[in-house]
């Protein structure tokens, strides 16, 4: 038994399920098709993989870390729970009427999405808040009682409350859970309050709406997750992925389901982030490339950036304004991450005006791409990659089995559709993709006043390092990384992870106010006292931030902020929002106050890192050439593995292992760098301009 604690990752994807085992000082990975409709499945089929790779037992483990998608792909799909929500009389359309936000303005289709709730379930409620918490229509003990009664006929799988006000006084959405309780409701209650104590209502009642959606299929999820880990002799508690980068204990998880719905892409970047700094780069966009969909977040400075005004379900996820209004409001702690519906097995169709589409459909792991040979018939990603020489089954690696006649049939029936052939078609389908992707990056890069081109991209996700090269070109990128064990990286990124613990509290002072001291300083006492009930006995950081705003602004920035013996400092927190400002906006009002909108307290649990010394096996191609269409014209290029890199090189050349494959073409190079890792860079005769 190693003296090192024995850790295994799960990050579940929409193809495929990624495990790394650390035993001792040595990763060992494995990847297994995802299984649904009980992902759970997999997730144990994974596990036993790298055991028994290991020559290890389920009961040598220390702990199992995982990232979960069954919250993204229930808003996705449309599969979680009936939900009923109360809401405050003369509010019972507000999910309907949402935000006055269009993508498109020029559009003349609504684009937005149906609620989540339906109208026929949302229940109004005659009471009334002031502002300041003040009762003016007190909640009729009858009346709360009438409404249990009425739940009950319902029967809905959950229920939501969001009361107008209720995050500064929640004592009528109190009384509400308590009449539920008592005439007998049985399925679980979200009040806003508990789920998100802050302004804005649209966006409380959105977020809590969200949260009871997924509740109870999470909370099935996880328990059955726990049952079959049982089976297999692990007896402990696991911890699942947040959206925020931390990890929670998964009993805890199953209470507040919103903060896993972008749990695999932000394992994904806390991998990036250690990557990153382990070779030097600090300025990173990590981008990975999964089966389903592409993710981009941004790495500036050595620290990824948390948005705080998400949305999911939509266009994209994302919190840039260029999707903006299209998802669901989450307002929960989220990396900042920009989600296409672009991947491996995205199929390529042609929709009413002949026009070629990409995505968002996808062929997932059964019967997946027409290459995979489980019966799929439509062309996807993947196919095109296969069809153009880009990616070629090999002895011992996970995609052993591939079929190009299958895939050019594919390939050759869209071809007809658009009037070309079935290599024609694999080029158009990779330029598409391309720009979808590329659009992910532009999201966290653009739209935040950064250009791409000052970034490493690092490319993960089992696509990500095969279609980085494209991605690289069309934003003028010249620095590519791959980390080690890129096709399981998000499972790698779990390893680096830690127990964290995310509460807020909704304020509106102004910096310049006699009581604002005393107000916040309650806020931080009150934080303090959240986080400390449900991390007793764990040691770890503290740290603090602020939502701010000039006064008449609609919206707010966050920054760090120095909180000291329980006292904010305001002037501080005044000159970081006055920064923050200028370099997003462009200007700045330093003589005038702000308002302090939220306060949020962060505890990030320490551990000592475990130095890896192994990253997983060697792997050998069977063949050292194959001919490669980039999308001019077939060229013969040289085929490697991974471990034979041992010095810079010229491309076009392909580095393959038993997860992915690297593309390095033309006018570019490859070198080794630490851990494992491989660094392309472009050269100043690349196609496409200079570096």
């Amino acid at each position: 038994m190693p003296s090192s604690p024995t850790r295994v990752a799960v990050d579940v994807g929409g193809t495929f399920t990624d495990v790394v085992l650390r035993l001792g000082g040595e990763l060992i990975a494995a990847k297994v098709p995802s299984t649904s409709p009980d992902p759970s499945a997999g997730v144990i089929d994974g596990i036993r993989h790298a055991l028994a790779r290991a020559g290890a037992a389920a009961t040598e483990l220390n702990e199992v870390v995982h990232a979960t998608t069954a919250a993204t792909n229930a808003l996705l799909e449309r599969t979680g729970a009936r939900v009923a929500l109360l809401v405050t009389e003369g509010f019972g359309d507000l999910l309907t009427i949402a935000r006055l936000r269009r993508i498109d303005p020029f559009s003349l289709v609504d684009e937005r999405l149906a609620p989540l709730v339906d109208r026929a379930d949302v229940l109004e409620v005659d009471e009334r808040l002031t502002a300041r918490g003040d009762v003016r229509i007190a909640l009729d003990p009858l009346e709360a009682a009438a409404l249990a009664d009425r739940i009950r006929e319902l029967a809905p799988d959950a229920v939501a409350i969001c009361l107008l006000h209720a995050h500064v006084n929640p004592v009528h959405e109190r009384r509400l859970a308590a009449a539920l309780r008592n005439a007998g409701v049985s399925c679980p209650v979200f009040s806003s309050h508990e789920v998100l104590p802050q302004p804005r209502e649209f966006e409380r009642a959105s977020t809590t709406a969200i949260a009871a959606y997924l509740g109870p299929l999470v909370s099935r999820y996880l328990a059955n997750l726990s049952r079959r880990l049982r089976e297999i002799g692990y007896d402990d508690s696991y911890v699942v992925m947040k959206s925020s980068g931390g990890l929670i204990p998964a009993e805890q998880a199953a209470d507040h389901p919103e903060e896993l719905v972008e749990s695999g892409p932000a394992a994904g970047v806390i991998g990036a982030k250690a990557f990153g700094a382990l070779v030097g780069e600090h300025d990173v966009i990590a981008f990975d490339m999964g089966g389903t969909t592409a993710k981009a977040a941004l790495i500036h400075g050595g620290e990824y950036a948390i948005n705080f005004d998400y949305e999911v379900g939509g266009a994209a996820h994302g919190g840039s304004m260029l999707s903006k209004g299209t998802g669901y409001p989450l307002r929960t702690p989220v990396i900042d991450i920009a989600e296409v519906g672009t991947g491996g097995g995205s199929i390529a169709w042609v929709d009413e005006a002949g026009a070629l589409r990409v995505g968002p459909r996808s062929a997932g792991a059964d019967p997946g791409p027409a290459c995979y040979l489980r019966g799929g018939v439509q062309p996807t990603v993947t196919d095109a990659y296969v069809q153009l020489g880009l990616l070629r089954p090999s002895r011992g690696s996970y995609l052993a089995g591939v079929g190009r006649a299958q895939a050019s049939d594919a390939l050759a029936q869209l071809g007809r559709m658009l009037g070309t052939t079935a290599d024609g078609a694999a080029v158009a389908i990779l330029r598409i993709a391309t720009a979808q992707m590329s659009d992910a990056v532009r999201m966290v890069t653009v739209s935040r006043g950064l250009d791409p081109r000052d970034f490493a991209l690092l490319a993960s996700g089992g696509a990500g390092p095969l279609h980085a090269w494209a991605i690289a070109e069309d934003l003028g990128i010249t620095r590519v990384l791959v980390p080690p064990l890129a096709g399981v990286h998000s499972a790698r990124g779990l390893l680096d992870a830690v127990v964290q613990i995310d509460e807020s509290a909704g304020l509106m002072v102004r910096t310049d106010d006699p009581a604002a001291g005393q107000a916040t300083s309650q806020a931080i006492c009150e934080l303090v006292a959240r986080i400390d009930a449900q991390s007793a006995g764990t040691v770890g950081e503290l740290g603090f931030s602020a939502d701010l705003r000039y006064p008449g602004q609609s919206y707010e920035l966050n920054v760090p902020v120095v909180v000291t013996e329980g006292s904010l400092d305001l002037n501080g927190a005044k000159a970081a929002f006055d920064r923050r400002h200028a370099r997003i906006y462009g200007h700045m009002r330093e003589d005038s106050p702000c308002e302090l909108v939220t306060l949020r307290a962060t505890k990030r649990q320490h551990i000592d890192p475990v130095p890896v010394s192994k990253t997983g096996e060697a792997f050998a191609v069977d063949h050292d050439r194959r001919d490669i269409d980039f999308g001019d014209g077939a060229v013969p290029v040289t085929v490697v593995a991974r471990s034979a890199v041992a010095d810079t090189a010229r491309g076009p050349i392909v580095i393959e292992d038993a997860a992915t494959s690297a593309i390095v073409p033309a006018g570019w190079t490859v070198e080794p760098i630490g851990g494992g890792g491989l660094r392309m860079l472009r050269i100043s005769d690349a196609a496409g301009g200079d570096a």
